[in-house]
């Protein structure tokens, strides 16, 4: 299980998606993806950030989740860093639209 987690039951018959805004900011230069934020459903990845995913501003982020209409998942967010430069991750306003 991710670092922040919870379950959300999503229903059948629909297409629901996953939104949110996030902002990330690194000491990373160029495209090479070190640093990563996955968002998961049920330990399997929807969607993935990164250093390079860098706009310094705020953004909007979303994933499918239609997949999983009728079941209750657990949606998790975790980030990791390589061993040099940091990055951080924002996540604000998280929402589910079935």
């Amino acid at each position: 299980m991710p670092p922040l987690s919870g379950s959300v039951a999503l229903p059948a018959g629909t297409s629901p998606r996953l939104s949110f805004d996030a902002y990330v900011t690194t000491q990373e230069t160029g495209t090479t993806a070190y640093d990563k934020l996955t968002v998961q459903i049920n330990g399997s990845t929807v969607t993935t950030l990164s250093n390079a995913s860098t706009t310094n501003a705020w953004f909007a982020t979303s994933a499918s989740l239609a997949a999983y209409a009728g079941q209750t998942v657990t949606l998790g967010f975790a980030a990791t860093n390589g061993t040099k430069l940091p990055t951080t991750f924002w996540v604000d306003d998280v929402s589910v639209l079935a």
